[in-house]
């Protein structure tokens, strides 16, 4: 959500709906190119939307009122294109972009310029590297955090990618986690965690490092 809107994906239309606070739908973002748009961030320092879409293999830039800006993931050398881009965040203190590529199992850094910089990651069983990662979100701080279905857990890192500390694993008692998805960070620096398999949201308190 942006200061004016709330955006919604429509994984069944292609589309991503605006509405206001209202619950009233304002606008609609949409290009050809687009075929399962997910996940949604909005870049308070750019102005500006990126939405995720795995399936297209990229993740769009619109501006807030749905005009098309750009695309990231489509072009480029072999590091720089995206396999299944399935979450995007941007860092609030520098406004970078970082998307998370799950079938490549890396974070990959942009500039806000759109400018590949460096990515992180690798598939392996031991923390600091990803099983099988689901969605990333950024605290106020810079600190990222990542959600990893395969780990049952939380992982966070400064952005050059050195991990910072983890919690949870695979369970269903509080701060255990069953295949954790989507993740938000709110104003007052809340982790929500999406818990489908067991039922729940679980919500964590972090103190950042302003």
């Amino acid at each position: 959500a942006s200061q004016e809107s709330i955006f919604i994906s429509d994984l069944g239309s292609g589309k991503v709906f605006t509405l206001n606070y209202e619950f009233e739908i304002m606008n609609m973002i949409h290009t050809d190119d687009m075929q399962r748009p997910g996940d949604i961030c909005y870049d308070k320092l750019g102005d500006r939307i990126f939405i995720a879409d795995p399936p297209a293999k990229r993740v769009f830039v619109f501006s807030p009122y749905g005009e098309a800006l750009a695309q990231i993931g489509n072009e480029g050398s072999p590091q720089t294109l995206l396999q299944n881009p399935i979450s995007v965040t941007t860092d609030p203190l520098t406004g970078d972009i970082f998307i998370l590529d799950a079938l490549d199992r890396k974070v990959k850094h942009y500039d806000t310029e759109l400018r590949f910089l460096s990515s992180f990651g690798e598939y392996d069983q031991v923390p600091g590297s990803f099983a099988f990662p689901k969605a990333i979100a950024h605290a106020s701080d810079g600190t990222l955090f990542v959600g990893d279905a395969g780990f049952g857990n939380i992982q966070m890192f400064d952005p050059s990618g050195a991990l910072l500390f983890f919690f949870g694993e695979t369970g269903t008692e509080p701060g255990q986690f069953l295949m954790p998805r989507n993740l938000f960070i709110d104003q007052d620096q809340r982790l929500y965690v999406a818990d489908p398999y067991n039922n729940r949201i679980q919500i964590f308190k972090y103190f950042a490092q302003n």
